[in-house]
């Protein structure tokens, strides 16, 4: 894959339904590879959630305000109130190699290695009570010939919900590790609705893959330069010294979870963000 490419930002079509209460849809056009897209959004609050699909299949879910959140966690500049650009990237972001950054971008209409071609890619947001303006912005290049010799390697951003968390230790096991979705974690955020996580432990068939209080999970990324961690969210980042092969790799693990220690009651809101392929 080059890592020369020629970019081109362009307006997406207009976003169909844009209206209170109601989900606001854009088609992409197909035939160009998607390095990013960016929302201009009127007012941030009145969007809740937003998805990428492709194919049928939602490759990333999560909402505004966690999006917002997540893009300046990765260094990139916050979405204001108003008059707000947000951006969606299926890119991988500031990492040392430009391959490991762009293998992810999206290829449509030419079928990778198994014949899994993108054929349709569209955006949804829900908007709220109050209704507000939505356009977009695409940043594209000619899709990657040399996708036909390989797999479409994607990154997905799921939203996961873990109830009935309480003060002291406890185990997050519920990560799905089935599908071609998720061959390997790229980065897990958890957010609570109250009080923090102090610490968090990652296990892959019983040995320690990650072990750190919050204090120097953040200390080690700020450190790095590429990631600034933010208020209320712990972020588990693979690819926070830039590297792109830093993945835990899930297709040899017979178990999987991730012990905090919560200083309360909560729920944690989990952004979890995997690498693998769409099904065919």
């Amino acid at each position: 894959m080059s890592t020369e490419v020629f970019r081109v930002t362009r307006d997406l079509p207009p976003f169909q339904g844009v209206a209170a209460n109601s989900t606001a849809r854009v088609e992409l056009p197909i035939g160009r590879r998607y390095h990013s897209v960016d929302l201009a959004i009127g007012t941030l609050a009145n969007v809740g959630e937003i998805r990428v699909i492709a194919n049928g299949q939602t490759i990333q879910r999560y909402t505004a305000a966690q999006l917002n959140a997540l893009n300046q966690f990765d260094g990139m500049t916050a979405a204001g109130a108003t008059t707000s650009l947000l951006r969606i990237m299926f890119d991988r972001y500031d990492l040392l190699s430009a391959a490991f950054e762009m293998g992810t971008a999206l290829n449509t209409a030419i079928a990778d290695s198994a014949g899994v071609a993108i054929t349709s890619l569209s955006v949804e947001c829900d908007v709220g009570g109050t209704t507000t303006t939505i356009s977009g912005t695409s940043e594209t290049s000619f899709v990657d010939p040399s996708i036909g010799e390989r797999r479409h390697w994607v990154r997905f951003r799921s939203t996961l919900v873990f109830a009935g968390i309480v003060t002291g230790e406890n185990q997050l096991n519920d990560f799905p590790r089935q599908s071609q979705r998720e061959i390997e974690i790229d980065q897990i955020a958890l957010i609570p609705s109250a009080n923090d996580i102090s610490s968090f432990k990652v296990e892959k068939n019983n040995e320690i893959v990650s072990e750190r209080s919050k204090a120097l999970n953040e200390r080690i990324q700020n450190d790095g330069g590429r990631r600034s961690p933010q208020s209320g969210y712990i972020v588990l980042d693979r690819t926070e010294r830039g590297s792109g092969g830093n993945g835990i790799d899930l297709t040899d693990a017979s178990d999987f979870r991730v012990r905090v220690t919560a200083s309360g009651a909560m729920t944690a809101t989990c952004i979890y963000d995997t690498l693998g392929y769409l099904q065919g």
